[in-house]
């Protein structure tokens, strides 16, 4: 599951390893919020079934579903979650601490792929943000 991510697919393996070692299953009914923008980044999901709504400023960016992850930017840049998550089905996947998870991208192969993940996203999510006619 972890190397369906897609940015996930370029880390070491040793990465992988540590980051599935530390996996937690979740489980989240359709219409929770599994993160808010602002608030502080402490995990990682990564999905394995369901469907949830990124949005920004209760704008909605994209859509993402299974082999997708969430939350990487706050913990990558230790800074608030950046996107509110809503689950629009019933979602599952698995949850990594954010201290697993800054442990396992710690190396500079694997730190690299996390920033590059990172910067895409915030790219996308500003791309999405954009006023029409720009």
């Amino acid at each position: 599951l972890l190397r369906r991510v897609p940015s996930f697919a370029e880390l070491p393996m040793t990465a992988v390893e540590r980051l599935a070692a530390g996996l937690v299953p979740v489980a989240a009914p359709a219409g929770s919020t599994l993160m808010t923008e602002g608030e502080t980044g402490d995990t990682f999901i990564v999905l394995s079934s369901g469907e949830v709504e990124v949005s920004v400023g209760d704008r909605p960016i994209h859509r993402l579903g299974p082999g997708n992850g969430v939350g990487e930017i706050a913990l990558v840049r230790r800074s608030p979650r950046t996107a509110t998550v809503v689950a629009l089905t019933d979602v599952t996947g698995y949850s990594v601490e954010a201290c697993v998870f800054l442990a396992a991208v710690a190396g500079p192969a694997a730190a690299a792929a996390t920033e590059r993940m990172a910067e895409a996203n915030l790219r996308r999510g500003a791309a999405a943000l954009a006023p029409v006619g720009r």
